[in-house]
């Protein structure tokens, strides 16, 4: 059967007009002068709303005459005209409507190196080349490594209610450590000595300076970290821990693709067979 769809005014409160339409359960209603306006304002559908509140908030409140680093409620009802007259609450509600909630921010770091784009730039080409003529050109990333004779806090399993296991260390012995890690082939080779001038670790290539998300053997130090490093147990055996840090070492003098998927210099999407 058809449906026949009516308009039919019906009375109601407060000077408004409701609207039903028939053969339909959606409302809606006109507010006369002096009750309090729908959402969105006037002159504004939810869209510029949305981006009117969203100029507002991603600035600093400095630009708005208001001496803080952050915004608050109040701050953000104090500086947009249609919702000066709301409630904080109702305030909280519009920017979740939006799409919009007070997040914890993260720290970051940036290099000051006058010369970043260019030097990553010059990196990429070499590396390019490395890859495309592998007997011809050898590209390593190098950087140096404090391992420490007191072990790391780490994580490991313990039974529901007790302290965690205890990483026991007295004065603790210092080895430097400066690794090579070939781009090709996956393999690091680590050289281990109590000191490195600069230049000796640093001679291969320029680098970015105070940038160490550029360089993946910094992920080799991770996982030298979180593999060995942490909560080991040779805090009372120098030589044990030096004798074991070699061998762990000296593993990954292999070739691996699986070491050069897990710092980012084999794609995603790369089958990357077990080594």
């Amino acid at each position: 059967m058809g449906c026949i769809a009516a308009m039919i005014p019906m009375p109601s409160t407060s000077g408004a007009t409701a609207i039903w339409r028939a053969g339909s359960k959606d409302s809606r209603s006109s507010q006369d002068a002096g009750v309090s306006r729908l959402f969105p304002p006037a002159g504004l559908d939810e869209e510029l709303a949305q981006a009117d509140v969203a100029h507002v908030v991603h600035r600093s409140p400095r630009l708005f005459d208001i001496d803080r680093s952050t915004w608050t409620l109040s701050a953000v009802r104090s500086v947009i005209d249609w919702i000066a007259h709301l409630s904080l609450g109702a305030v909280d509600k519009y920017l979740h409507r939006f799409r919009l909630c007070y997040k914890r921010g993260r720290q970051h770091v940036q290099s000051p190196d006058p010369l970043y784009d260019q030097k990553l730039a010059a990196i990429a080409r070499a590396r390019d080349l490395a890859l495309q003529a592998p007997g011809d050109v050898v590209f390593l990333y190098v950087d140096e490594h404090t391992a420490n004779l007191r072990p790391r806090v780490g994580r490991t399993f313990q039974p529901i209610g007790q302290k965690g296991e205890k990483a026991t260390g007295a004065a603790s012995t210092l080895i430097r450590l400066a690794g090579a890690l070939d781009v090709a082939t996956g393999q690091v080779i680590v050289r281990r000595r109590e000191t490195f001038p600069v230049k000796e670790v640093y001679r291969f290539f320029y680098h970015v300076e105070y940038a160490p998300w550029t360089n993946p053997i910094e992920k080799f130090w991770l996982k030298l970290n979180r593999e060995f490093m942490n909560q080991h147990p040779y805090e009372r055996d120098e030589q044990a821990f030096r004798d074991a840090l070699d061998l762990w070492l000296d593993k990954h003098r292999e070739e691996s693709a699986a070491l050069l998927h897990e710092v980012g210099l084999l794609p995603d999407g790369w089958k990357v067979l077990p080594d």
